[in-house]
């Protein structure tokens, strides 16, 4: 699951470094990127440890019907998150402080996600 989980990450790295040249000196919104992609990997590895405890269900409904394979668990993850970090970017293009907004929510989401899986270890 480990290797799942680097797999998504690093697939998720590459998407979000191949943004245009102009943007990439947002420095500030492309460490809320990685911190969201992160938090993503954070979740994912999480939340398969738990399911294999067997206590815990898949919250999100894009995700549920692939917990029982790691690798297209993996790989539906990874896409999940590619797609939150390209449709932001969209978002950020057209307003630039609802992008940060939006973003920040969904860190703070993803983040107390993370909390509440890695308070059941």
């Amino acid at each position: 699951m480990k290797k799942i989980v680097i797999f998504a990450l690093l697939f998720s790295i590459i998407m979000i470094s191949d943004t245009k040249a102009e943007d990439k000196d947002d420095f500030a919104y492309r460490t809320m990127e990685f911190s969201l992609v992160g938090l993503n990997a954070l979740d994912s590895y999480s939340t398969r440890v738990l399911l294999k405890r067997g206590f815990y269900e898949e919250k999100n409904p894009l995700a549920r019907p692939f917990v029982k394979n790691d690798l297209t668990f993996g790989l539906v993850t990874a896409a999940i998150s590619t797609v939150q970090v390209l449709w932001l970017e969209e978002v950020r293009k057209k307003n630039k402080t609802l992008g940060y907004i939006v973003m920040g929510v969904l860190i703070l989401a993803k983040a107390y996600a993370v909390y509440h899986n890695f308070s059941h270890f």
